[in-house]
């Protein structure tokens, strides 16, 4: 039988089997077409044998689904569901034009699977949701997509629709040049509203985040909001979905190896767990196994393959903070600033006309260098901060091996520490992002 091997660094090899093609045998041999002996390969050396069948071959039963190698190659197959082998599983090409049409996958040359059903259909077939649910749920996703800028600005400052529609029309129809990005509507409307003095730059690019997020916002979590799914149903979903292994994560203790595989940046970027280490496999928690850019950065870090698994947030949330150090939200002032007294602390959230004119500019010096501090000794190469909208938290991020992460939130009532320092001196500007 004529077969092609994917081994592991993605090499493609073709010729024969020399003998019956056995999965649990964990190997097979094969003639190389420029070879006369046969040549013994390992499983752990292999992704996948692609094996040539001119007879009709049996009924896969399983859902089409798309296979990724760790060789770098992609499969569309259909699993078949009959016997189970623990070196790996057999596939059915889906594909009309190759004559390899039953495919041997490797459990260590796996690198991702992915049904082709989508996660609303699968939540359907396992009875969670309706047709109807599912119907109201992508209605709410359509009306996030289309969610205006001035819609989200109004919602979060104390300016009416009405007053940023006026201004918007008003300066669109004068003859004044005020585009601010002429090739992006978006960014034209809040340049419009910026000079309109009605909001600052910083609250418009967090306007911005927040209609990004809306649009990229994905069933399941929407069903989740709408109360028609619990987290665990839909985690059942997506464990189905990318065959992953839903976990209870309740009495997991990692070690100290496993634990600084992965840095306290990247945990907190994709909201991830790492679990244990077995053999050269990093086994890595998630609530949101969607996107498999996290798999490849993960993989990149740790400098070992990554086996994702599935968790509910709460649990991942819950060691996070137990195994990494918890962010700073309501003592940050007070724990940076050390020297002031309680009370210098509390007169910082009364209303003032001028907090420049008030407060000292060596509290503001001591907070700063404090800061500095901080971030050199977590390996910062970059210090921002972001005041945003009034009623949200100012946000200081650190960039730590290329990655801008929040690492502090400071309450609305402590913000103007975070407005003082982006404004009471030049020297400053080269670490603060307006």
């Amino acid at each position: 039988m004529n077969v092609i091997l994917e081994l592991m660094n993605g090499q493609k090899l073709k010729g024969k089997l020399a003998s019956p093609f056995k999965p649990d045998k964990n190997q097979v041999d094969v003639i190389l077409n420029d070879d006369s002996e046969p040549q013994r390969f390992s499983m752990d050396k292999i992704c996948c044998v692609m094996m040539e069948s001119r007879r009709q071959l049996p009924r896969a039963g399983g859902e089409p689904e798309i296979v990724e190698t760790f060789g770098g190659h992609r499969y569309r197959v259909t699993p078949f569901e009959g016997r189970r082998y623990q070196t790996g599983f057999f596939g059915f090409s889906i594909e009309t034009n190759t004559p390899y049409s039953m495919v041997f996958f490797t459990a260590l040359g796996v690198k991702r699977r992915t049904r082709q059903d989508l996660v609303g259909e699968i939540l359907e077939k396992k009875g969670h949701v309706s047709q109807s649910n599912l119907d109201t749920a992508i209605e709410e996703q359509q009306k996030l997509r289309k969610r205006r800028l001035g819609e989200i600005i109004s919602e979060n400052i104390d300016v009416s629709q009405s007053v940023i529609d006026q201004t918007i029309e008003k300066s669109r129809s004068s003859e004044e040049d005020v585009s601010f990005r002429p090739s992006k509507k978006t960014l034209r409307v809040g340049q419009i509203l910026i000079e309109a003095g009605l909001v600052t730059r910083e609250q418009v690019k967090e306007a911005l985040s927040l209609q990004g997020k809306g649009k990229e916002k994905r069933i399941g979590f929407l069903l989740i909001e709408l109360g028609y799914i619990t987290e665990q149903q839909l985690l059942s979903a997506l464990s189905t979905k990318f065959h992953m292994n839903l976990i209870n994560l309740e009495d997991v203790v990692p070690t100290r190896e496993t634990l600084s595989t992965i840095s306290m940046d990247l945990v907190r970027r994709f909201q991830i767990f790492p679990v244990e280490i077995i053999n050269d496999h990093l086994v890595v928690a998630t609530h949101d196994p969607a996107d498999p850019t996290v798999e490849n950065t993960l993989q990149f870090y740790a400098n070992r393959r990554i086996r994702m698994v599935v968790a509910s947030s709460e649990q991942i949330t819950a060691l996070i903070d137990r195994y990494y150090t918890r962010p700073k939200t309501e003592s940050l002032v007070r724990d940076l600033l050390g020297t002031m007294t309680q009370e210098e602390v509390i007169a910082t959230q009364e209303e003032k006309p001028d907090l420049l004119d008030e407060e000292p500019d060596s509290q503001i010096v001591t907070l700063v260098n404090n800061i500095l501090v901080d971030a050199y000794k977590n390996g910062a190469s970059d210090i921002h901060f972001e005041t945003g909208f009034p009623r949200k938290p100012a946000l200081v991020r650190y960039r730590i091996d290329g990655i801008c992460q929040i690492v502090h939130q400071i309450p609305p009532s402590q913000k103007k520490w975070a407005v003082s320092i982006c404004s009471c001196d030049k020297s400053l500007w080269a670490f603060c992002v307006a």
